[in-house]
C-alpha cells in the first residue's frame, strides 16, 4: 500500500512540476487566432503573396499577421506570427525580439520557429532579373534547424 501511494505521490509530483519546464523553448503550442484581430491591413507586396496585419483587441498593442499565397484557385494558407510590437518613439519600425511565428508546409504539417526567429522572405527572380516570379520563405526553430518552402507566381 505504502508503495502505490509513493509511486502515486511522485507521478502527481512529476505531473505537477513537469508541465511548466516541459513548455520551454519550441514546446509552447498555443495559436492565437490573429485571423479575428480587428483592426487590420493588407498589404500585398508581389501580385501571388498577400499578407494581413491585425492588431490584438485586448489594447496591448500587439500586432499578428497571416499570411497567404495567391492562385487562380483563391488563398493558401502559409503560416501566422503573433508578438510583434511597435518600436517606442518612432513613426517606423517594429519590435520582433518577442515574435512567434508558425509556417505551413507542403505537406500540412505545421512548423513552429524560435521565439524572435523572424520569417525570412527571398524574391526569386525570372532569367532576366527584373521580375519576381517566386518566393523562398525560410522559418528558424527553436531547435536550430530550418523549414522552407517555395511559392511561385503561377502555381497551383
Amino acid at each position: 500500500m505504502r508503495r502505490r501511494l509513493a509511486t502515486l505521490a511522485l507521478l502527481l509530483a512529476v505531473a505537477i512540476l513537469l508541465p511548466p519546464v516541459a513548455r520551454g523553448e519550441g514546446q509552447e503550442r498555443a495559436i492565437p487566432n490573429v485571423e479575428r484581430w480587428r483592426p487590420c491591413e493588407t498589404r500585398r507586396p508581389y501580385p501571388f503573396f498577400e499578407t494581413v496585419f491585425c492588431m490584438n483587441p485586448n489594447g496591448s498593442g500587439e500586432i499578428g499577421a497571416h499570411a497567404y499565397h495567391l492562385t487562380a484557385r483563391g488563398r493558401v494558407f502559409l503560416g501566422k506570427a503573433w508578438g510583434v510590437r511597435k518600436k517606442w518613439g518612432g513613426l517606423f519600425g517594429l519590435n520582433y525580439a518577442n515574435i512567434r511565428a508558425v509556417m505551413m508546409l507542403e505537406d500540412g504539417r505545421l512548423f513552429f520557429g524560435a521565439r524572435g526567429a523572424k520569417p525570412e522572405f527571398v524574391p526569386i527572380l525570372d532569367t532576366s532579373g527584373v521580375e519576381t516570379i517566386g518566393l523562398r520563405i525560410r522559418l528558424k526553430g527553436p531547435d536550430g534547424s530550418y523549414a522552407k518552402r517555395v511559392i511561385k507566381k503561377d502555381a497551383h
